[in-house]
């Protein structure tokens, strides 16, 4: 006898209620490999999107963090060439014989000059000053009169009304970098 045979005599032989047992079996199994393969399926699916969405993040987040990169090596560009246009500045100087020729202010306390290490191979030059007694107009004109140095920013701007006259105290804190001499 051969296999196919041998099938069909064992079911011909059973009486229904056993065929119906072993068919309720059959089935069982059939759909509980089923639903295991569709269990399987659809939680691998999960998974591989979660994945797909953290990769994507880490995607964007990687290209915020390169686009900022970029825009700091140009900065950094555009400082060593406003450098590199005047290597002999010296803020005091600057302060003394130029900005104060031009507004004339008066200085309660100042210039005080400082130095910090910024790191990159640079050297922050702070010159710290005080005017007393000046008005809106006064303040706004030296201010403007720094911005437009392009080797000079303003550092720090402390504003104080003096209750008498009504007039203005102001500490400023002007800087700029300029590259670290390496020793010899």
């Amino acid at each position: 006898m051969n296999f196919t045979e041998s099938i069909r005599s064992f079911f011909t032989t059973k009486n229904r209620r056993d065929l119906m047992i072993y068919y309720g079996v059959f089935a069982g199994v059939f759909l509980t490999i089923a639903a295991i393969i569709i269990y399987s399926h659809f939680s691998t699916m999960a998974r591989l999107s979660q994945q797909l969405k953290d990769i994507n993040k880490q995607r964007s987040s990687a290209q915020k963090i390169l686009i900022k990169n970029k825009e700091i090596l140009a900065q950094q560009e555009a400082v060593k060439d406003i450098l590199q246009q005047e290597p002999n500045f010296y803020i005091g100087k600057y302060f003394t014989n130029d900005l104060m020729q031009q507004i004339n202010l008066p200085i309660t306390s100042g210039p005080d000059l400082s130095e910090t290490d910024v790191g990159n191979g640079f050297i922050e030059r702070k010159l710290t000053v005080t005017f007393g007694h000046i008005n809106m107009k006064q303040l706004t004109e030296l201010l403007l009169k720094i911005e437009q140095k392009e080797r000079v920013y303003t550092k720090e701007l402390k504003i104080t009304k003096d209750i008498k006259d009504g007039l203005l105290n102001v500490t400023l804190i002007i800087a700029t970098l300029e590259p670290q001499q390496t020793p010899a």
